[in-house]
């Protein structure tokens, strides 16, 4: 099999809790509520900085991968990191897109606050146990995770130009499960959605499913016009209870970075069961009406805690979402309305334990928290100062310092003077940390590593001098074929 590209996978949660959908009541029935009719615009801009880290699914940094943003292209570093500093892109729903042979697409749609920086965290699926059928005879293939698609007899055709294809099928898959800890790193968009009445919703997941087929030669496969496949998603035991007896289904539109509502699913024992007409990432989704929710979170210092995991809980049907604070702290996205829901501020991963709990109650208004202070235990708690320098020993305005440590990372700005301050919590009370320091203007960075412990942490003067992974990127369209290439440093090698 050929290495290819797919193109299907990926909380909001740029500099917010993304699109934290947690539904407040149980439904049984697709009467959903229709309150909220705001049509879904994506026509106004802004300006603002997204950065983040891209991961494998073990956690650990994904080198090398290319990410784009509009005509902004990025290949993020051993560390994973990416950025694009103070770009101008859509402001409701800029799209994130994260490609690496031999991974599926990843996606993230973030709302862009003006002069703002968003963080995202993106978890790569790579593609492995495909599985293979015949489309001549068809036939029920497993997902990879969980659930079956059945697919019918002669039912296949070119993604290309609509032509049908008889011979095997080669089907990468993966089921995200809707209790996991990591969804809202692995999945595509920010569970926002655009429903049958084009009105901009938030979803309550209860199962997603991406899928790509392929024949013998990697060239991209499709269901044929006029066919469907029946897909079937399993509802994990601790969400059951809740799930309604017919349920939307919901396919990622990658051209607006939203869901989409396209028919139906029901319920059948312990799966959802519904025809698709083409294949992306589907989702069995509960639409609900939202409000904007917004806190800035700090440690005990009054140091803003930067690139945070925040977790929302609605107690009355156990439904949760995750997000990340920006370099200030701060966080903000949409939750249900109408709520009663639980705050908590998680340590990082290993870490398990919860070092804030709130509860928070919506009503039909937008709710600003306002700041936060959080109390760190000692021995997770670390914080970071230190300058950045350029090539001749001036400061660095316009830079960024990464610090990771530990399969956790947190990236601040420097001021006008090329200062940076910030907080982090980590498991151990020493830990070695990669150190590295950008210069957003002259395109260059520098890297070291450093031994950290608890408490404050003086890093010094930094110095940004040496050349990105991504020092040119392009891109080239000849006919209906588009190519990204990148000259790295410092080898000069060409990727695409």
């Amino acid at each position: 099999m050929n290495t290819r590209k797919l193109t299907s996978l990926s909380l909001f949660l740029i500099a917010i809790i993304s699109t934290l959908t947690l539904f407040n009541s149980c439904k049984k029935s697709t009467n959903y509520s229709s309150g909220n009719t705001t049509v879904f615009d994506n026509s106004k801009t802004t300006q603002g900085t997204i950065y983040g880290q891209v991961v494998n699914e073990d956690g650990t940094p994904l080198a090398d991968a290319n990410v784009r943003v509009g005509a902004n292209s990025y290949t993020t570093d051993k560390d994973g990191i990416f950025f694009f500093s103070k770009i101008t892109t859509q402001q409701n729903a800029t799209l994130v897109t994260v490609t690496k042979n031999n991974y599926f697409t990843g996606y993230r749609t973030l709302r862009i606050q003006t002069n703002k920086d968003h963080y995202a965290k993106i978890m790569m699926i790579e593609m492995k146990n495909a599985a293979t059928f015949n489309s001549i005879t068809g036939g029920t293939v497993n997902v990879n995770g969980g659930g079956t698609i059945t697919f019918p007899a002669n039912g296949i055709a070119y993604k290309s130009n609509g032509t049908p294809y008889n011979g095997t099928v080669t089907m990468y898959s993966k089921w995200l499960d809707p209790t996991s800890n990591t969804l809202n790193q692995m999945m595509p968009g920010d569970l926002r959605a655009i429903d049958a009445n084009n009105a901009e919703k938030i979803l309550q997941t209860f199962g997603m499913m991406g899928v790509e087929l392929f024949d013998n030669s990697g060239t991209a496969l499709q269901i044929a016009s006029g066919k469907t496949a029946k897909m079937s998603f399993p509802i994990p035991s601790s969400i059951s209870v809740n799930a309604p007896n017919s349920i939307p289904l919901w396919s990622f539109d990658p051209t607006t970075g939203m869901s989409k509502e396209e028919g139906s699913a029901t319920k059948q024992g312990s799966n959802y069961v519904g025809d698709v007409k083409h294949f992306s990432f589907w989702n069995c989704d509960v639409p609900n009406n939202y409000i904007q929710l917004d806190m800035t979170l700090t440690d005990n210092f009054g140091v803003p805690l930067a690139n945070n995991s925040v977790k929302i809980t609605n107690p009355a049907t156990g439904s949760f979402a995750y997000g990340y604070t920006n370099s200030a702290g701060f966080v903000s996205g949409y939750v249900p309305d109408n709520a009663i829901l639980t705050l908590e501020v998680l340590a990082p991963l290993p870490c398990t334990n919860v070092i804030h709990s709130q509860t928070v109650t919506t009503t039909s208004a937008n709710l600003s928290l306002g700041t936060i202070a959080i109390v760190v235990p000692a021995a997770n708690n670390y914080t970071f100062t230190g300058t950045v320098l350029d090539c001749s020993g001036n400061p660095v305005s316009n830079g960024f310092v990464s610090i990771a440590s530990n399969s956790s990372s947190i990236m601040v700005p420097t001021n006008s003077v090329g200062v940076f301050n910030a907080s982090m919590m980590l498991c151990a009370s020493t830990a070695t940390a990669s150190v590295t320091a950008y210069d957003l203007t002259a395109n260059v960075n520098d890297n070291v590593s450093v031994t950290i412990n608890s408490g404050a942490n003086n890093l010094g003067n930094l110095t940004a001098c040496l050349t990105m992974n991504a020092f040119i990127n392009w891109t080239s369209t000849v006919g209906a074929v588009t190519n990204s290439y990148s000259v790295t440093e410092p080898t000069g090698v060409l990727t695409s």
